[in-house]
């Protein structure tokens, strides 16, 4: 049986998947008028040698259907370039009435079909109808995305813009108060991977930024730009080398004409870009905010998050925050001869709550209402708020009619508009509490390798590592067994395990791959719902398998198990003071168990713990603490409760951490913990200087002129040369890594000095530092003596990276090769043997699925026996094209994924030579999705020519799930959205 050639790799995702029904009453939808002007701008601009990228339509387009399309909505532009740029073929002219029949998206995507001939290209994805009347409707929840790729070498521009279509989900604020159609989101790749590229592109892409563009009809200008998020956990390298998100924002519109500031809110119209920026953040009040600082201040505004609850200034409380009392520091579990290095100055005490404030219990009533979250009030809300940010928990007590929420100074990030201190005058977008994330019920966490040579280093014995690993397998190996035994527990242990949950929920419009969904967990799910079973289905067998390989291997590749007694939460700062130096506030809203005989971890009272902020790098960024319940805390599940008593924040401790939303690994299994020992915290960073950094210190005063027009345009581009800097974060942390295996010690000279420089790395651009790797390498020889190329790469990396080793002849230099080597991988490799022979089916055909093949040669028509050989024969010869497609395409997946489509297209189009199927081939454009008799023969001809392969479901898996599902009479249609609604509880215990 072939392997299924659409494997992609596995990349975990958190996010909120909520249903928003109801938004703060004062967010105004934006309706968007479909002719907005008669503005020429057929001739595209010309290409020049300096030219970074060319936004003009495509050359498809003719000047008279762009004339055309000036009078239609943003929308139906935003396709329009969308679809020419996929089928590149010249277009037929159009009138102006017909373009404004485009407002149907049926008639628009008709123009295309009609359009391509029999052997273009395979159609590119369809929008969603639900996003295209969003859309219209002027929603924020629909946003305009695409992303710049490279041309072949040598070509002129060196980048081209792709079109992503038109989607749902979360908004920002600038998208709420100033109409998502004013912006655009463009996704722009690493373009400093080659130093010709860097030494060519880099400039042009810098000029590029500054220049305004014509796009879609209107004229745009780059509005903020930022390094692209990294997901969780990830830490690495790989995380600089993600590229950069530009936003563009429309200064002109379809007239030639300058946005200006509406009247009322209600319009459809932007403001100019120095009126939204200063909407914002206003300019004259912050004129002394480091410039670097006051940029990264409007990435509030640009949060993906949930409006909720609008707060009158009258309720928003300002109080102050929590400073440092002095208390005594615990030292109970410290190192002995370890001597804590903070000292308490009472003119300059340490703010103890930083980031973080409470709010009443009916305000997160309504938040929570807001949120769809059906009565269940989360213990803590992370949040944006006017010029606020950060996490606020529920206050204990109250009426259900007091609406308040209390404000610190370390929340605030710049002076709000006098406005906004007025109930009558101020804005409700800005006064409206929007919502990032928030507290849920805990679940396990998995352990990073990065902690391991900390535990070593801090007296944890080697042994009981290599205890919680093996404990750790045999507890997936259980789940896993327990998953084979019937099909309803192998398809939650998918649902919990799969690496997309959003996939997983349901495909998404755009995420299938053939006649099936792209992901394999989803192709399982899929094709369990249908009835198939693996001991039945060759095809099915293997991709679970495969899922369960790879599901494993994450053991032997990254090290970081699933251990049953720790989890991930946020962490808030006690309100009440009640928390002594050392304790920290726990409670649990479901128990958590481990394989451990006799140890539940069912009430975390007065028990040891480890914490830890990632990346954890310092031996002293990990601390032990003890767990304890205080009544007056008890409102706070799922949280963690730090203490505001002492000299020194605990979460200060924790790699520089703090309360505004940071996450924590807290973990409580006592073959760990008790063994463990406190390093002293270094009492603070050094100065950027002696690093080698230079420092902008520019005040936003110099930055802006109130004089002319572009008063914001020489502080957004000072900014958007920062932002393209390498700023060589990833290189430090690896350098960190990798001096730490290769001398085999957390304390030396070098390895505080990367430490440190890590540290001050983290938040270069927002505090004006700037560090290059030109600088970074002749400075790790001065303080290392080594050269970079000198350092030792992990075994753990070069297993990561796809290396091969002989472990016979690797020297076992530290507790994670040994580990790695001698315990983790062998009980990997037995639990994936013990997998592999779960199913052994034999490739005998499904009778459901063979019998309209069958009925079709039992009729004796000759003509019918010609068409089902012609078709035979067709499929054939496909198969043939798809096996040297793979050949020719390598190991590349966009090469392959389009490979698949393209055979998937060529399949569809497979019609009847004879009228002998035109009556049924015809059914199609009655009910639309709805398989025709000759769809059902074609999939019945190729599941017979190719009962096991990867080929037949990706071209008919739809059609043979259709078969299977109805072969007893037994199966219900489910609407895709409600499928995509329905999720199961995740189990604890292992699966993660």
């Amino acid at each position: 049986m072939s392997a299924d050639p659409s494997k992609v790799p596995n990349h975990s995702t958190k996010d909120i998947r909520t249903k928003v029904e109801v938004v703060a009453p004062q967010v105004t939808r934006f309706q968007e008028s479909p002719t907005l002007g008669t503005r020429n701008l057929a001739s595209a601009p010309i290409i020049t040698r300096e030219e970074f990228c060319d936004l003009s339509y495509p050359s498809s387009i003719g000047p008279n259907i762009v004339k055309a399309l000036d009078e239609a909505s943003i929308r139906v532009r935003f396709e329009f370039f969308r679809l020419a740029s996929h089928y590149q073929y010249p277009l037929r002219e159009l009138d102006l009435e017909r373009v404004r029949g485009f407002e149907d998206y049926g008639n628009l995507w008709s123009y295309f079909k009609n359009s391509a001939s029999p052997t273009s290209v395979p159609p590119p994805t369809k929008i969603d109808h639900r996003a295209w009347e969003a859309a219209g409707e002027g929603s924020a929840e629909v946003s305009l995305r695409g992303k710049l790729e490279f041309n072949s070498e040598g070509e002129d521009p060196p980048m081209r813009l792709c079109l992503d279509s038109l989607r749902t989900g979360k908004s920002c604020r600038f998208l709420r108060s100033h109409g998502a159609h004013n912006f655009v989101y463009i996704s722009v790749p690493n373009i400093a991977n080659t130093a010709k590229r860097e030494t060519l592109i880099v400039p042009r892409f810098r000029k590029w930024l500054k220049e305004d563009k014509t796009f879609l009809g209107r004229k745009w200008a780059v509005m903020y730009t930022k390094k692209k998020d990294r997901k969780p956990g990830e830490f690495e390298l790989g995380a600089e080398k993600k590229g950069l998100l530009v936003i563009l924002y429309a200064i002109e519109n379809e007239q030639g004409q300058s946005m200006k500031k509406p009247a009322t809110r209600s319009a459809c119209q932007a403001s100019s870009i120095d009126e939204v920026v200063n909407w914002f953040l206003p300019l004259e009040k912050n004129a002394q905010l480091p410039h670097c600082k006051a940029y990264s201040r409007l990435a509030l505004g640009l949060s993906k998050s949930v409006p909720t609850v609008t707060f009158r200034p009258s309720q928003i409380r300002e109080i102050p925050d929590i400073l440092a009392d002095g208390s005594a520091e615990s030292t109970e579990f410290m190192e002995e001869g370890e001597e804590l290095k903070e000292r308490f100055d009472l003119s300059k005490p340490e703010v103890m709550n930083d980031g973080c404030s409470v709010l009443s219990p009916a305000a997160a009533q309504r938040i929570s209402k807001h949120l769809g979250l059906n009565g269940r009030s989360p213990s803590v809300y992370q949040g944006r708020m006017g010029c606020w940010k950060g996490l606020w928990a529920v206050a204990k007590g109250g009426s259900d009619s007091d609406i308040w929420i209390q404000v610190t100074p370390s929340q605030k990030k710049f002076e709000q508009h006098d406005d906004d201190h007025d109930d009558q005058k101020r804005d409700p977008f800005r006064t409206t509490f929007d919502v990032v994330n928030f507290s849920k019920p805990a679940t396990p966490a998995k352990l990073s390798p990065t902690l391991i040579p900390i535990l070593i280093d801090r007296k944890v014995a080697e042994e009981d590592l290599h205890c919680l690993f093996r404990s750790a397998i045999e507890r997936e190996r259980d789940c896993l067994l327990e998953a084979a035994q019937s099909p309803h527990e192998l398809y939650r242990w998918l649902h919990a395990t799969s690496p997309t949950p959003d996939e997983v929920a349901g495909d998404t419009e755009g995420s299938h791959l053939g006649s099936m969904p792209r992901f394999r967990a989803t192709v399982a799910l899929q094709l369990l719902e249908q009835k198939f079973l693996p001991n039945q289905l060759p095809y099915l067998a293997k991709v679970i398998q495969d899922l369960m390989d790879e599901y494993l291997q994450q053991y032997a590749t990254h090290l970081r198990p699933c251990v049953g007694l720790s989890t991930n939460l946020f962490a808030v700062a006690d309100p009440m003071g009640c928390l002594r130096p050392g304790e920290v506030h726990l409670m649990l809203s479901e128990t958590f168990f481990d394989n451990q005989p006799g140890y539940f971890g069912a009430m975390l009272f007065n028990i040891n713990a480890i914490i830890s902020r990632p990346p954890a790098l310092r031996a002293s960024d990990v601390q032990k603490v003890r767990i304890v319940v205080k009544p007056e805390l008890s409102h706070l599940i799922d949280v963690l409760v730090f203490p505001t008593k002492g000299v020194f924040p605990l979460a200060k401790r924790l790699q520089n951490g703090d309360y505004d939303g940071d996450t924590y690994w807290v973990f409580w299994d006592p073959r760990l913990v008790d063994r463990f020992k406190n390093k002293a915290s270094p009492p603070g960073l050094p100065d950027p200087t002696s690093l080698g950094m230079t420092v902008d210190e520019r005040k936003l005063s110099s930055m802006t002129s109130y004089a002319n027009e572009a008063k914001v345009r020489p502080f957004l581009h000072a900014n958007f040369d920062k932002q393209s800097q390498d700023h060589a974060l990833g290189l430090c942390t690896k350098a960190y890594e990798k001096l730490v295996y290769t001398t085999g010690t957390l304390d030396s000279e070098g390895v505080e000095y990367l430490a440190n420089l890590h540290d001050l790395l983290v938040d270069a651009p927002k505090l004006g530092y700037s560090y290059t790797t030109k600088r970074f390498f002749p400075s790790l020889k001065q303080m290392t003596g080594l050269n970079y190329k000198e350092l030792q790469t992990p075994v753990l990396e070069k297993i990561k990276n796809g290396g091969e080793i002989d472990k016979a002849l690797v020297p076992r230099r530290s507790a994670t090769d040994r580990l790695l080597l001698d315990t983790v991988q062998p009980a990997v490799n037995e639990v994936q043997m013990r997998m592999r022979n779960l199913w052994q089916p034999e490739a005998e055909h499904d009778e459901a699925l063979c019998r309209p093949f069958w009925t079709a040669r039992s009729q004796s028509d000759q003509r019918q026996d010609r068409e089902v050989d012609q078709l035979k024969e067709r499929i054939e010869r496909l198969r043939e094209t798809w096996t040297q497609g793979f050949r020719q395409n390598g190991k590349s997946s966009n090469d392959s994924f389009t490979h698949i489509d393209r055979c998937y297209w060529e399949f569809q189009n497979i019609a009847p030579t004879t009228d002998a199927w035109s009556e049924q081939q015809r059914v199609d454009s009655e009910i639309s999705g709805a398989p025709t008799q000759w769809d059902l023969l074609k999939a019945s001809t190729v599941y017979r020519l190719y009962p096991d392969d990867a080929f037949t479901f990706r071209m008919a898996g739809t059609e043979l799930g259709f078969l299977k599902a109805w072969s007893t009479g037994g199966a219900c249609t489910i609407s895709q959205s409600f499928r995509n609604s329905l999720k199961l509880k995740r189990q604890k215990g292992g699966w993660t």
